[in-house]
Order: C-alpha cells, then structure tokens, then sequence
C-alpha cells in the first residue's frame, strides 16, 4: 500500500492535562498498532510527554560531552587554549544546540546548558573558578547562542 504507516518506527506521545493517561493502541489500516511513549526520536529531537510540550536536552547534552571528550583527549594536553576553544565552538556546540530554537526554552533551560558549557571550559582552563572563566574567556562564556534565544524569547 502507499501510503501505510511503519508501525516499527512510528509511535505516538501524548501531550496536556492527561499525559500519563494509559491510551489502547492506534490501529492502522494495514491492521498494525501504533504504540504509546513517554519519549520519542523525531529529526534527531527528544520530545517528552508532558503537561505541555518539552523536548528532553540528555541526548543532546550526551553527543556534546562524548564530542568534547573525543577532542579533549586527543590533543588537551598539546594544543594551546585557542585552538581547542575553536574546536570547541565549531565541533561540539552544535551538538548541544541541534534544535534548541524548536523547543521551548525556559531560565532552568538556559542555566542546565550554561552548566554543562561553563563545565567544559573550566575543564578546559583548569580552574574551579566561574569568575576566572569569565575573565579569560570572553569569546565564548557559555552563552552565544543561548543568549540570542533569551533575546528572542525576551528572557
């Protein structure tokens, strides 16, 4: 048939009030069923069954660590702090921010990517400081991107 659905790819996810409402499976007219999920992979994107819509960021927050730590163990010791914050910035921030401006972003949002960045380059400078990070590195203090989705969001 053309235009029948892959039952073992596709599922549903229920959004509002009764998110966690137990709902029968979907049947389709091929005669297979659509299964219900807290969680789905929709373009790379984690949506989460909520009360309103929400996408989960641990994947994303996952492949930015795994990329940061792939680069960082290569060359973290050798490379000067230039180079590695370019890389960083270039090879890892995408990862982090795939999607974001798709998702709705709230303050919590905002600071768990803020963490998960100022993390990196305190790792990257050595230092437990936030304010050293601060100072040293005015080019990328967490927040580019995420301050251009507070502008657009008027936080």
């Amino acid at each position: 048939m053309a235009g029948s659905v892959n039952v073992k790819k596709s599922s549903c996810v229920r959004f509002g009030p009764r998110h966690k409402a137990k709902c029968k499976p979907i049947t389709t007219l091929s005669g297979g069923e659509l299964i219900w999920v807290r969680t789905l992979r929709y373009l790379g994107m984690y949506i989460s069954s909520d009360h309103v819509f929400r996408c989960s960021l641990c994947n994303s927050k996952k492949s930015f660590y795994s990329a940061f730590n792939c680069i960082y163990g290569k060359i973290g010791g050798v490379a000067p702090v230039n180079v590695i914050m370019e890389l960083l910035k270039t090879n890892c921030l995408p990862c982090l921010y795939y999607a974001l401006e798709a998702c709705p972003v709230n303050k919590s949002i905002m600071n768990s990517l803020k963490f998960v960045v100022n993390g990196v380059i305190r790792k990257i400078f050595s230092t437990k400081s936030n304010d050293l990070v601060y100072d040293s590195c005015c080019v990328l203090t967490a927040l580019s991107l995420i301050l251009y989705i507070g502008e657009k969001l008027d936080f």
